[in-house]
Order: structure tokens, then sequence, then C-alpha cells
């Protein structure tokens, strides 16, 4: 059972917070916005003023792809393998990272070339 109170603990959760809002390149508002939190909460989070509870760890976690273990402890990769759920083969597996890779609007581009592809069988 993990004690969210222990201060030790909440300095390491306080680390990984402003670097999961900063990899998401979110300022302290809009990370809130997402979670549905005040930005005074956030920033009250990131100073150390409050206790980062079990259950925003959770949401931080589901809302932004974390991996909740390095989110807890730091172990692994700080985001989800969102392909793990998926049945793919190991070149699959890489094609679909180097497309999520993409920027959005290159995305699209490769998205419209596969329908239409489809279209045309």
């Amino acid at each position: 059972m993990i004690d969210y109170s222990d201060k030790e603990f909440q300095k390491q959760l306080v680390k990984r917070i402003k670097e999961v809002r900063k990899s998401r390149k979110l300022s302290q508002k809009a990370f809130g916005d997402r979670l549905n939190i005040s930005q005074g909460q956030i920033g009250s989070y990131e100073t150390g003023h409050r206790n980062i509870p079990e259950r925003t760890v959770k949401e931080v976690c589901d809302k932004f792809g974390i991996n909740e273990d390095w989110f807890i402890t730091g172990n692994g990769e700080m985001n989800k393998d969102l392909l793990e759920d998926f049945d793919l083969d190991a070149e699959l597996k890489e094609l679909a990272k180097l497309y999520l890779e993409l920027p959005i609007e290159k995305r699209q581009k490769y998205k419209d070339l596969m329908l239409s592809d489809l279209d045309n069988e």
C-alpha cells in the first residue's frame, strides 16, 4: 500500500507531474483544464504546498497516456505503450509507432492516402 502522505513520495510525484505537463507543452491552466482542476491547484501540487492524491495520479495517467508504474515509482517509460492491447506483429507495431510520431498534418496526409487506396479496391 502506498502512503500518499509521505513527504519523500510526494516530492517524486511533484517532479513527475511537472515532467508530464511540460512534456505535453501545457501551461498549468491548460493541464488543469484537461483534469478539471484549477490552475491554482496544479500550482499547489507543483510547489509541494498540497499533496497529490491518488485520484489525480490515476486521472493524469488515464488522460495523458502515462504509465502509472512510472508515475508512482519512476521505473519504466513515461508513456504507456498504446499498442500493447493490439495483436500486431513487430513490423506493424513499428509502422504504427512511426505514424504516431508524425506531426498531425502529415498523419492526415497518410490517413487520406490509405483511405483513398481502400476506396479504389
